[in-house]
């Protein structure tokens, strides 16, 4: 599997990317940097699909609607149905998703890894910030997707819990050869995860590392 980005431009509300190259391959977990108002969000729903480009490539096939059902993208705030309670948000996004027995069970082990049981019947209204943002993770996971698209995932959960997070997704990229792709403003959290990082000014590329 792999994720390449060919001379991208794109001009949203006044905003521009600016001529973006970028290979991203299986087992790659690549973080994106930058200040707010950079580009960030803008070049992940880009590569979600969400925000129309020519310049988004899936096996060197351009993506469509053919192959976008291999992405999953969390945005940093998620929508929610406060009067859902957890499992039952839970359960609406895998029966959409025809989720299998087999990642049924994958998910139930994350929400115990997660310690996270307690609140499967507590309406999300109820939530907390932090209780949210992971509910929200465990939706962009329930297909098990090949390319996880990642907005500031990391918001408002405690420190232990993120390290709960990494883990698992250090674990879907060893075991699974996935592709993660991640905002974050956490420049030693980035460095930590992540084999690959992009700094983005003013919707360029300013900087390109691979640890």
């Amino acid at each position: 599997m792999n994720l390449k980005i060919k001379k991208l431009n794109f001009n949203y509300d006044n905003f521009s990317i600016k001529d973006i190259n970028l290979s991203v391959e299986s087992s790659d977990i690549l973080g994106i940097t930058g200040l707010n108002g950079s580009g960030k969000t803008t070049l992940l729903k880009i590569i979600a699909g969400i925000l129309p480009s020519d310049g988004v490539f899936i096996n060197e096939e351009p993506l469509s609607v053919k192959n976008r059902h291999v992405i999953s993208y969390m945005e940093s705030d998620t929508f929610l149905y406060e009067l859902l309670t957890f499992d039952e948000m839970l359960y609406l996004v895998m029966s959409i998703c025809s989720v299998n027995k087999g990642q049924s069970l994958a998910i139930d082990e994350i929400i115990n890894i997660l310690n996270l049981n307690k609140y499967r019947n507590t309406l999300i209204k109820e939530l907390s910030l932090g209780t949210r943002q992971k509910l929200s993770f465990l939706l962009s996971i329930v297909d098990d997707p090949q390319i996880l698209l990642l907005d500031e995932p990391f918001n408002g959960i405690d420190n232990e819990s993120i390290d709960l997070i990494v883990d698992i997704l250090k674990g879907m990229v060893k075991e699974k050869k996935k592709i993660i792709i991640l905002t974050s403003h956490n420049i030693e959290l980035v460095n930590n995860l992540c084999n690959k990082q992009i700094v983005i000014e003013d919707g360029n590329i300013k900087q390109y590392i691979k640890y």
